[in-house]
């Protein structure tokens, strides 16, 4: 019979990859920047880039997962995540493992 922690660690492995999404957004946000060319023909989209991350926070294997057409934002998403090699938050998290994600960045002119 599965223990009570057993049970629930699917849950918890779940909530741990949230917790290191959203802790590489706010470091990758600290290097992002949107090419002012783009900015200025108007060109948005999303690009997803795949990358690595080993059980002791180093970030390694970043490629493109998913273009977004536009060769400008591919490149520019792709030099600002190359600029992230470590993100030692995520060693607690990821208690001994490693974690292979996706991660969606968002070119979006704003209104107004």
């Amino acid at each position: 019979m599965p223990t009570r922690q057993q049970e629930t660690r699917p849950e918890a492995d779940s909530e741990a990859r949230q917790q290191i999404q959203q802790g590489l957004h706010r470091l990758f946000n600290t290097y992002f920047y949107y090419p002012r060319m783009a900015q200025r023909r108007g060109i948005e989209g999303i690009v997803h880039i795949g990358l690595h991350l080993s059980a002791d926070g180093e970030i390694s294997g970043i490629h493109l997962s998913k273009g977004s057409g536009m060769a400008i934002l591919d490149k520019a998403a792709l030099q600002s995540a190359q600029k992230i090699t470590l993100y030692p938050e995520s060693s607690r998290l990821l208690q001994g493992k490693s974690l292979d994600l996706i991660m969606p960045v968002k070119f979006q002119l704003t209104n107004g």
